[in-house]
């Protein structure tokens, strides 16, 4: 299949292109390759911006939805272990997520470690340090007031602190850093 868009420049390289595939493959120079293997070519004239088509931010957001496979919202991937984890990421309700979302990858570990010293201080002031009964009986409703707060937040924190791993392992196992470091060069045209 050849599709090009418009008339004229493109339309002649794509009948060209055409007859010299068909005339490798009658001369059996070129065989047809499986329904999963096939090559693309990509032929494109100049007044149309590739780049921005192919860019792939290396956002969390990105990265979540082009290493992960991020879907509706869900996340799900088998980790080193081989145990199958499934996250849901509801930028509606997860402050995280709407927050760190469309930062750089590499500012996401700094963010989770600050998200878990600021739920550790939570916790740290929710807990209990020798006090009076009266004092103890305030002190016990605030905590059950907040806890539910509070572990939403943990759970939070530990979700995308697990997602950020599996992305940065996922990473540097493909090298997705240096592509990244040429296709930033190749749109700034260094």
């Amino acid at each position: 299949i050849i599709a090009y868009s418009g008339s004229g420049v493109t339309q002649e390289v794509a009948s060209r292109c055409s007859v010299s595939i068909r005339d490798l493959m009658k001369e059996q120079l070129l065989t047809p390759g499986a329904a999963q293997s096939r090559p693309l070519l990509l032929l494109v004239d100049r007044t149309v911006d590739i780049a921005s088509a192919l860019h792939h931010p290396f956002t969390y957001r990105g990265l979540l939805t082009d290493t992960l496979g991020m879907k509706l919202n869900k996340v799900s991937f088998t980790d080193a272990e081989g145990k199958e984890k499934t996250f849901e990421v509801d930028p509606e309700t997860d402050a995280f997520f709407r927050q760190c979302g469309s930062l750089e990858f590499d500012e996401i570990s700094k963010k989770t470690d600050d998200a878990l010293e600021s739920w550790q201080r939570e916790a740290k002031a929710l807990s209990l340090d020798g006090q009076s009964d009266e004092a103890d009986t305030q002190h016990m409703s605030k905590v059950i007031a907040n806890a539910p707060k509070l572990a939403e937040k943990k759970r939070s924190v530990d979700a995308h602190t697990c997602l950020a791993h599996e992305i940065f392992s996922r990473v540097k196992q493909g090298n997705l850093d240096a592509f990244h470091g040429v296709e930033e060069a190749f749109l700034r045209r260094d």
